[in-house]
């Protein structure tokens, strides 16, 4: 079996984001799986910046299956909400749970790592 990994750390900076998008979709040959892990890791980037204090990592695991992780500082769990219509945040998690395999958060010390699956 072939595998591979790769780990990146961005400071938190919205620009972050798409360097984490062109870090992740450089890595995946197949064009549909790249697309989604770009938009997911994306969300999850973004969410990094957003609540977690200091830089955030990207870890990307190429086995047969595809695992990306993104950790940050924030001991904070996140949670699916369901925002109203209205409202232009709140939909990250939602987006990753329909289109991931899977997905999970794990407690860390001193942070936390969201991951998905493809």
């Amino acid at each position: 079996m072939i595998r591979r990994e790769a780990v990146a750390v961005f400071e938190p900076l919205p620009r972050a984001v798409r360097s984490a998008r062109r870090f992740v979709g450089a890595l995946i040959p197949d064009a549909s799986q790249r697309e989604t892990a770009e938009l997911l890791v994306s969300e999850l980037a973004s969410n990094a910046i957003r609540y977690a204090p200091g830089r955030f990592e990207v870890r990307v695991q190429l086995t047969p299956m595809i695992r990306i992780e993104v950790r940050d500082a924030s001991e904070r769990m996140p949670s699916m909400m369901t925002p109203r219509t209205d409202v232009e945040r709140g939909r990250g998690l939602r987006i990753v749970n329909e289109l991931a395999t899977s997905w999970g958060v794990e407690p860390e010390l001193g942070g936390k790592v969201v991951w998905f699956s493809l």
